[in-house]
């Protein structure tokens, strides 16, 4: 059994450049892929623009059913999240169950480097032993033998509350997105079999010993959790006395329970839009730069071909490259934000525009003089 395995490959100029070609295929679904994903990504609704619309009501009496609410008040809950394989019954409103294994996991590293117009990549595989929640199986490995990784006995999993009220309003939890999640310190005395198990810190390991010496195989359990206690926030629809889904852009919903005020929700979903959005703006700009370095790279294979300048041609290219991406990427940005500021505004104007007919209508018939 090795575990580090290292691979050479020599490919001379005919082979790069063909491997090079059929990169350009590639190049290009990643070029224009990168648009589609900009040009979505700035018209992602802002869920906080929920909170800040929805209309606030008293939990104890919300009075008619509204098409968006928002209430905050302490939760009751009938029946708490439990883990009931390992962990006693807590006041959770949401407990989560993290399960990972001590596995065989694969590094791999690539280099490559020009020798005249020979290119040689070097591959090394390294193995080595690890806590993961997603073991591979020794049939995905380059290098199998020694390797083995069994199934896992117990899964990851998500429990939760059930029966779950704030104020006088039913809240349908199983159909909410939800905030607040904290790590669980786990303590003997949460273990249902305390003699069976090894809690350390914010794990449980399910083998005596196997935090101090673990074995492949062996598995330990994290745990978080969302607490019942204190105030909470829900947003969503509401009719007859329940809490429902609220429905935009045809089959998107929105139901949310948090713990604290609307303000800080508000302030979180946002902070979350915000985060999100950039990193797809990132994502689609890299997108753009890659599908352009592949769709020129056999001009650039060709460049290092030349010598003195090869490599220096290569990287001026790549450099070109990520200058045009960014223009193209802010140009994206801007005209898919002026793109969706005019359909906002024109939906609004037909709004308008049927309102002030319909009143029309109605003056119009009022005018009329009885026959």
């Amino acid at each position: 059994m090795a575990n580090v395995v290292r691979t050479v490959t020599t490919r001379g100029p005919l082979a790069q450049m063909g491997r090079s070609i059929t990169g350009v295929l590639v190049g290009i679904l990643m070029f224009f892929g990168s648009f589609a994903v900009l040009w979505w990504n700035e018209g992602r609704q802002d869920l906080s623009e929920f909170v800040a619309q929805a209309v606030a009501v008293d939990a104890a009496a919300p009075g008619a059913d509204q098409e968006l609410v928002k209430t905050t008040a302490a939760l009751s809950v009938a029946q708490p999240a439990a883990d009931p394989e390992y962990l006693t019954p807590g006041d959770w409103l949401v407990l989560a169950r993290k399960a990972q294994m001590f596995a065989w996991v694969e590094e791999k590293q690539t280099t490559t480097t020009k020798r005249g117009t020979q290119e040689v990549e070097e591959t090394t595989y390294n193995y080595k032993t690890e806590w993961t929640a997603d073991p591979q199986p020794a049939s995905a490995f380059y290098e199998p033998g020694g390797h083995e990784n069994p199934g896992m006995t117990v899964q990851s999993a998500e429990f939760r509350a059930a029966g779950v009220r704030i104020g006088a309003i039913t809240v349908p939890f199983d159909q909410a997105d939800y905030r607040g999640v904290q790590d669980l310190q786990i303590t003997p005395q949460m273990l249902l079999m305390p003699a069976a198990y090894e809690a350390a810190g914010n794990m449980l390991y399910l083998r005596q010993g196997s935090a101090a010496a673990p074995s492949v195989g062996d598995q330990r359990l994290a745990y978080s959790f969302v607490p019942t206690q204190g105030q909470f926030t829900a947003v969503g629809g509401y009719a007859a006395g329940s809490l429902k889904p609220y429905i935009y852009e045809g089959s998107e919903t929105f139901l949310m329970l948090a713990p604290g005020t609307a303000e800080a929700l508000q302030a979180l979903l946002h902070g979350e839009h915000v985060t999100t959005t950039w990193i797809l703006r990132i994502v689609g700009f890299l997108l753009m730069w890659f599908g352009l370095a592949a769709i020129f790279a056999p001009l650039t294979t060709l460049l290092s071909f030349i010598p003195l300048i090869g490599g220096m041609g290569r990287g001026l290219v790549s450099l070109v490259m990520g200058v045009v991406a960014l223009v193209l990427t802010a140009l994206t940005i801007i005209l898919a934000k002026l793109f969706w500021l005019l359909l906002i505004l024109a939906v609004i104007g037909i709004v308008v525009m049927l309102v002030i007919g319909l009143s029309r209508r109605k003056k119009q018939g009022v005018a009329q003089p009885a026959g």
